[in-house]
């Protein structure tokens, strides 16, 4: 069966078929004291997303503020990195483990030299952002998905008159 990145997907009899859907990737290769390492970063399913929110979310909601005030907009993967690695380094680490599949490996990323960070840093955000209108596009929708579902991501009003509040 083979894939393609619109996400259809055919079985070898010629079927479309979902059960034969694998996410695409992008292989990246990093050293480590035992030689080179190709490892496969795949894109951030919302579930990865939900699951970095959960764990990091007073930082999330931080890079989440600065994305939506256009602070990050003209700069590139490896300025990003290393922005988010002086600022968030446990956020920026998560999205990275998350992306080469292993969320528990968060740890093992924190110890990864600057240029490895970057290059799955820089796959993380191609792989996750491979459709039209990108991060902007994503982040659009995040700050639209409140009606309830969801807990806000920028600080509420309070609704007794006190000062605002932030919800988690």
């Amino acid at each position: 069966a083979s894939c393609t990145l619109t996400v259809a997907c055919w079985s070898e009899d010629g079927n479309v078929s979902i059960q034969t859907y694998r996410p695409p990737f992008e292989d990246v290769t990093v050293g480590s004291a035992n030689g080179d390492m190709t490892l496969p970063v795949y894109g951030l399913s919302p579930s990865a997303i939900s699951a970095v929110i959960r764990l990091q979310g007073d930082e999330a909601r931080e890079v989440y503020t600065r994305a939506m005030s256009g602070e990050f907009n003209d700069i590139d993967a490896a300025t990003l990195v290393m922005v988010l690695m002086d600022d968030v380094p446990l956020l920026l680490a998560l999205c990275i483990a998350f992306a080469l599949g292993d969320g528990e490996s968060w740890q093992v990323v924190l110890d990864m030299p600057t240029g490895d960070q970057v290059a799955l840093f820089d796959a993380a955000l191609r792989m996750t952002f491979n459709r039209e209108g990108g991060a902007k596009k994503l982040m659009e929708i995040i700050g639209n998905m409140g009606n309830g579902a969801l807990p806000p991501l920028a600080p509420t009003p309070s609704t007794n008159g006190g000062e605002a509040s932030e919800q988690k």
